[in-house]
């Protein structure tokens, strides 16, 4: 799943994301995105991508066994992950 840039003010919530050939979530130059309850695995790169971007949240989700990082956050500030399980 890929978040185009000012892909703003989204809820991506309660997915089954898995076995995609790049990120399974990758959230690019966008802000005040709510991911909740989705269950991330098994993606080639990481199981999400934030760069870029600022005020998303990320809570309630399982992400797991991904080839690369669990979350990897590059150029990204004011972002706030909790209670999930990595």
């Amino acid at each position: 799943m890929y978040l185009y840039p000012s892909s703003n003010n989204n809820t991506i919530y309660n997915n089954t994301i898995y076995n995609n050939s790049d990120d399974g979530l990758h959230i690019w130059s966008s802000t005040n995105n709510t991911i909740y309850n989705n269950t991330i695995y098994n993606n080639t790169q990481d199981g999400v991508y934030l760069g870029g971007s600022y005020n998303n949240t990320i809570r309630n989700c399982t992400i797991d066994s991904n080839k690369d990082y669990g979350i990897y956050i590059s150029y990204s500030s004011n972002n706030t992950i909790y209670n999930c399980t990595l």
